[in-house]
């Protein structure tokens, strides 16, 4: 939506936002093996379950646990003209690169590059963006495909 010619994310009466992550617990449960599976809903402050929107609850988790955050979507990744897919960004591992990657997300994909840039502000290592139609596409996304964000591109804003 957008308001006073800025883009706003309008929220419902049972959405939230994310203020924190156990990521003690979260290292725990991985240093013992297991693997949590985190995301929506989450627990309001008074302990009623809310939505909260899944890319930037696993950009917090990511975030909070300095790790990579991959990115899943219906494309290869970000593309500099969202209508030709021939023009994927790979990576982007400067701020005048982020910037042309802001420029560029349309639509879905703008909730994405707020979500990479929540979590490497967070402390993630680097983003990956990446097609979940791939086969493994975990996998194919820290192989290298899709667009890769370093933490080296939000420099000055972390």
């Amino acid at each position: 939506m957008i308001e006073d010619g800025k883009k706003k994310i309008k929220r419902g009466d049972h959405s939230g936002k994310i203020t924190d992550v156990n990521a003690d617990l979260l290292g725990t449960l991985l240093a013992d093996g297991y693997t949590p599976v985190t995301g929506p809903p989450m627990l309001a402050d008074d302990g009623v379950p809310v939505n909260a929107d899944a890319d930037r609850a696993a950009a917090a988790v990511a975030g909070a646990l300095d790790a990579t955050l991959v990115v899943l979507t219906d494309v290869a990744g970000v593309y500099a003209d969202p209508d030709d897919p021939e023009t994927l960004i790979d990576e982007v591992t400067t701020p005048e690169e982020f910037e042309a990657l802001e420029d560029a997300a349309e639509g879905f994909m703008t909730k994405k590059v707020m979500a990479a840039t929540e979590a490497i502000e967070g402390g993630a290592t680097d983003v990956v963006v990446a097609d979940a139609n791939a086969d493994a596409p975990v996998t194919a996304a820290l192989d290298g495909s899709g667009t890769h964000i370093t933490a080296s591109a939000l420099e000055g804003d972390v």
